[in-house]
């Protein structure tokens, strides 16, 4: 199975959040994440990220709900989560990573260079076709939505 990436919507900015990350051409083949994640104020755990998983089998862009979720978690259990399972990918590819257990996070520009999706962290029961993955950090006490993202991943087998 061949993982990639398709495109990224950056949906909504605000004043806490700026995203610019990009889908880019590595090489002739390949394709990968590149831009910046800049929180411009202290982040913390009052502040959750939400995720939604999509499918389309003909690759078509409609969309079925899967029933695949990640937890909804505050951004700091989040970030200890992500940095104790994949800290040394995330160290490769991404520059100026708060600590795991920096809570708040401190405002900062996280830099995103050349993430290619590694199909082996892809589940066997992922099917082939586009899928479609959302994300949102939304303020938890009053359900404001400060950043969301739309990452399309093309599936292929073989």
């Amino acid at each position: 199975m061949e993982v990639q990436y398709h495109r990224v919507e950056n949906v909504k900015n605000s004043s806490m959040a700026v995203s610019n990350i990009r889908v880019a051409k590595i090489n002739r083949n390949q394709h990968g994440l590149r831009g910046n994640l800049t929180f411009l104020k202290d982040i913390g755990n009052n502040y959750l990220l939400f995720t939604e998983i999509y499918h389309s089998s003909l690759g078509n862009n409609q969309f079925t709900r899967t029933p695949y979720k990640l937890p909804i978690l505050g951004i700091c259990d989040f970030n200890s989560y992500m940095l104790n399972e994949y800290r040394d990918y995330l160290e490769d590819v991404i520059e100026n990573l708060p600590l795991d257990n920096e809570c708040p996070i401190g405002a900062r520009v996280l830099v995103v260079k050349d993430v290619i999706f590694d199909s082996n962290a892809w589940p066997q029961q992922g099917r082939p076709g586009l899928w479609k993955v959302e994300m949102k950090i939304v303020e938890a006490l009053t359900s404001t939505n400060i950043l969301e993202l739309h990452f399309y991943i093309n599936v292929y087998d073989y």
